[in-house]
């Protein structure tokens, strides 16, 4: 749940215990009227206002409490590309006018961000760990790699490829056969499954990236 949900929800809890307390308030003074009133009567005693606000504060702290464990329980995963997309947006020297791009399976997943006029960027990889859905930050900044050529990042049984296009990719091939096209000369980021891959130019010719001085591996633990 996102965090203005959450705020809005204590909001109207607090609205709500402060509309029953008042309440409370004018029917215990036209009790407490009614006992001046009649004074040889018996009446049904009411505990005093300030117990019933106790009890109200009681209540409001604990739905406080529930609150801030929600959020931090979900504080630092992210769920979808926009997720990816806003935590880069976040990285010093990253202006919002920057394009992002990013890709994800079921347990890894990446971004880079981008400014066409600089040519600057940041990347960010992030994995799935533990049992609490959603991605976590585990490397990022920039590399020589990612600007000359391509890195790759290996993650279980799924790689993550990042780059600048310097090399005027067009098409990439997974071990399985699978495709995936991208802009010549376009940033990209792609997350396909492991057990190798193979470059090509627009024109279908490949790209023999192992010969390439700054194309890079790392394997993510």
């Amino acid at each position: 749940m996102e965090l203005t949900s959450l705020l809005m929800i204590f909001f109207g809890v607090v609205c709500g215990a402060v509309f029953l307390c008042g309440l409370y308030f004018f029917l215990y003074k036209g009790h407490i009227n009614r006992v001046f009133r009649e004074p040889g009567k018996k009446h049904t005693r009411m505990p005093p206002p300030h117990r019933v606000l106790f009890g109200l504060a009681a209540a409001v702290a604990i739905v406080g409490i529930c609150l801030i464990v929600s959020v931090t329980k979900g504080a630092g995963t992210l769920k979808t590309e926009n997720d990816i997309a806003s935590d880069l947006w976040k990285n010093p020297g990253v202006g919002e006018s920057w394009e992002v791009e990013a890709d994800m399976r079921e347990n890894l997943a990446a971004g880079i961000a981008f400014c066409r006029e600089t040519g600057d960027y940041s990347f960010g990889v992030y994995i799935q760990k533990g049992e609490k859905p959603g991605f976590v930050f585990r490397y990022g900044g920039k590399s020589t790699s990612i600007k000359e050529s391509l890195r790759a990042f290996v993650y279980g049984d799924e790689v993550a490829l990042i780059s600048m296009n310097a090399l005027q990719v067009a098409q990439v091939r997974s071990a399985s056969g699978e495709r995936f096209y991208v802009e010549p000369g376009e940033p990209f980021v792609l997350v396909i499954p492991g057990g190798g891959f193979e470059f090509y130019d627009a024109q279908g010719n490949p790209i023999p990236l192992t010969q390439n001085r700054w194309y890079e591996v790392t394997e993510i633990e």
